[in-house]
């Protein structure tokens, strides 16, 4: 018989076999590191310079060079530069002071007419140089530079120091100039009442051979190198399988950049982006993903005169490209700890993408969930309020994506005096539904969200009349435009090897299509010693675990560690059961950030391939995608006579030999029969099928060197079999 399975038949072909545990593996995520220099163009007219030593800004008034003296440092102390005259025996020569700068890889570039002023970036230094193509006359050849530092200057051995006491230096060295004819000269850097003078002889330059170029370095000496990065986001962009990690690099209390890492889906570095390298305080970064668009959005907040404003800008996931950047929400007040749902690949409206976070009003004590749509260039629409104007809400949270035209839930806090609550809201593509759901009420952290649109997961610690905290999940279900609340768990008591007696704290969830994959910090009440852990579960009347308290990293005594972010792949339309966390790690004297891939599902090889082939032409046949709960499994043999191929579906045996030409049989007994090349086979979202095993093997019907059998006497070829496990 011949028939195209069904979901009903495909359950009859498995049987259940004992789970294992998922398989994690570490991410490279020293984030504190810098690896290269980093430049951007943000859009505001400057030239934007984050490096390992330093940082630096290039504009038309001039430039900016920001030593680091470490996370630990108070302040920024810039070295502002300006060129203020360039003259050969007291006549200024033709050269514009008007310029923007103009950038070609790792230099940054001042065309000035008869000067070209050029910055060379290097990893912890910067070089100075002028260029002088018309120097006609006579007398010494000076360039005069204005500064303005509140660093102490001074003339030292080999150049000019510009110091902060205990926290570091700035050495403006001496200058070497050189003709075309290679001919050279050094002199020193001298100090003025107002800034610094390069001085080239005028013998020197009466016997230059072409332009002169006159080349100090600048380079920036610290003290304490302590590095600070703390509150990692994550996204994944199917179509480029691409993570794309973004957290804040403390530059110094009042200094914080964001600073993106783009990973291969399976967690190799590609490159490092800055995203907001200016000197402002710029916070709480998170990104989402456009999967349709092949994009990501990425926000943060951001200090300005009064209160702090919601900005972003969108990454391309195949390149480094980044719009400029945008002023996403910026009402009165402070508006904080941004978070962006974004859209899978099978939504078909392109590049939308939604926006949360609080707005606070410390004047008259009230703090709302905001939200604002921002389309793929950027752009955003008015902000709108969620939350209740008698509440004081925070924490606002979204799932990572929407599919297929339908929703996000919006979950926040509010908090009063004595006790808090968790709260959640539909917005679907195109409006936002009335009213907010009460989750729970009591003394509750901040909540996460997950689902595919239609079933969500809102999970939160809640101490529960106990004194320490445990996870609980609440299931969400959205009907005819609304929201409704399904059953409320205690995950933390269902979960296996959870220690409740320890606090369970600040979790976060991510979706896979079929399972929920949360994480969360664990340690003793009242302790800054915790680590992170995560567990996987499939929702129901009664969550069913396929695993749980999986520690995430090798645990570290006295070390505290931050709350941690999620993605997954299937969330935007990849593979089922992969997701990457990271997590905020504080020491006794720095932050980092750590990673790690989460595979929820079994470890190891899901398809094995089995000798059965035979026959001389060896006919291929293979499996894509991985056999997960939720998955479709693509089954591809070799267009040899499509008419007379057929695949043969059941369970794993030991092969049989058919015949003396090596025929053999890997599937047995044989419970479907499709006829053709291609097999589309979907996995159940059931955990009762996880770890069972399903055979597949194509057979051609044709004399090409095969065997016939006494029970089938046509001429047939056998593949190889695949032995697909459930993950």
């Amino acid at each position: 018989m011949n028939f195209r399975p069904s979901v009903f038949a495909t359950f009859a072909l498995f049987s259940a076999l004992p789970a294992q545990a998922p398989a994690i593996a570490p991410l490279d995520a020293d984030l504190a590191t810098l690896h290269t220099v980093l430049v951007d163009r943000p859009g505001d007219g400057n030239v934007w310079v984050l490096a390992p030593g330093y940082k630096a800004r290039f504009g038309r008034d001039g430039v900016d060079f920001i030593p680091w003296f470490g996370s630990k440092a108070p302040r920024n102390y810039p070295l502002a530069m300006r060129l203020r005259d360039v003259a050969r025996g007291g006549r200024t020569l033709a050269w514009r002071a008007d310029v923007e700068p103009r950038l070609e890889g790792l230099r940054v570039i001042y065309d000035r007419g008869a000067v070209q002023e050029v910055w060379d970036l290097r990893a912890q230094e910067v070089e100075q140089n002028f260029l002088v193509v018309g120097h006609e006359g006579d007398g010494d050849l000076v360039v005069d530079l204005a500064i303005d530092t509140e660093l102490a200057a001074s003339d030292v051995a080999d150049g000019l120091e510009f110091a902060a006491a205990g926290l570091g230096r700035v050495l403006y060295g001496d200058v070497t100039t050189i003709d075309e004819s290679a001919r050279r000269v050094t002199t020193p850097a001298r100090l003025t009442t107002s800034g610094i003078e390069l001085r080239v002889p005028a013998a020197f330059v009466a016997r230059a051979q072409g332009a002169v170029r006159i080349d100090p370095i600048v380079r920036a000496i610290t003290i304490d190198n302590t590095v600070d990065a703390v509150d990692p986001d994550v996204a994944y962009e199917p179509n480029n399988d691409r993570w794309l990690v973004v957290y804040e690099r403390v530059f110094s209390f009042t200094d914080q950049d964001i600073v993106s890492r783009r990973y291969s889906g399976s967690g190799n570095l590609i490159e490092e982006v800055g995203v907001a390298t200016n000197t402002r305080e710029s916070r709480n970064p998170s990104v989402g993903v456009g999967a349709a668009a092949r994009d990501f959005l990425i926000v943060w907040d951001e200090d300005r005169t009064v209160g702090r404003q919601i900005r972003g800008r969108v990454r391309a996931a195949d390149s480094t490209t980044q719009t400029a950047t945008s002023d996403l929400a910026t009402d009165s007040g402070v508006n904080d700890v941004p978070q962006v749902g974004g859209v899978a690949a099978t939504d078909s409206r392109n590049g939308d993408y939604l926006v949360v976070f609080a707005n606070h009003n410390f004047l008259v004590s009230q703090s709302q969930v905001c939200m604002v749509r921002v389309d793929a260039n950027g752009f955003s629409g008015p902000s709108t309020t969620l939350s209740s104007p008698s509440d004081f809400a925070g924490d606002a949270a979204i799932n990572k994506v929407r599919r297929t035209n339908l929703g996000w839930v919006v979950a926040w806090r509010t908090t009063g005096t004595t006790s808090s609550s968790a709260r959640a809201r539909l917005v679907t593509a195109t409006a936002v539904a009335p009213g907010s759901l009460l989750l729970q009420t009591g003394i509750v952290g901040p909540p996460a969200v997950a689902g595919d649109g239609v079933d969500f997961e809102v999970v939160f610690a809640d101490q529960a009349g106990r004194s320490d905290f445990d996870v609980f999940g609440a299931q969400l279900r959205q009907q005819a435009g609304s929201l409704v609340q399904g059953i409320r768990h205690n995950l933390t008591a269902a979960e296996p090897g959870a220690r409740v007696v320890l606090n369970q704290a600040d979790p976060t969830v991510g979706f896979d299509g079929s399972r929920f994959t949360y994480a969360y910090r664990e340690g003793p009440v009242a302790s800054t010693d915790t680590d992170v852990f995560a567990a996987t579960f499939t929702a129901g009347p009664t969550p069913f675990f396929s695993d749980g308290h999986r520690a995430l990293h090798t645990a570290t005594s006295g070390i505290a560690e931050g709350t941690p972010s999620i993605a997954g792949q299937a969330e935007t339309g990849g593979d089922a059961g992969r997701f990457l966390i990271a997590w905020q790690q504080v020491g006794s004297s720095s932050s980092n950030v750590l990673g790690a891939l989460y595979d929820g599902v079994q470890p190891g090889s899901s398809v094995e391939v089995v000798d059965t082939h035979c026959g001389a032409l060896q006919i291929s046949f293979t499996a894509e995608n991985t056999p997960a709960l939720g998955a479709t499994v693509r089954l591809r043999a070799a267009n040899i006579q499509a008419a007379n191929q057929v695949t043969l579906l059941g369970l794993p045996t030991p092969p049989i030999t058919l015949c003396s030409a090596g025929c053999k049989l890997g599937v047995f007994p044989i419970l479907l029969t499709v006829p053709g090349t291609s097999l589309d086979l979907r996995i159940p979202e059931d955990p009762s099928v996880l770890g069972a095993r399903v055979a597949a093997e194509n057979v051609l019907v044709l004399n090409l060197g095969g065997c016939t059998t006494a029970n089938f006497v046509l001429p047939l070829v056998t593949t190889d079999t695949l032995v697909l496990t459930v993950r």
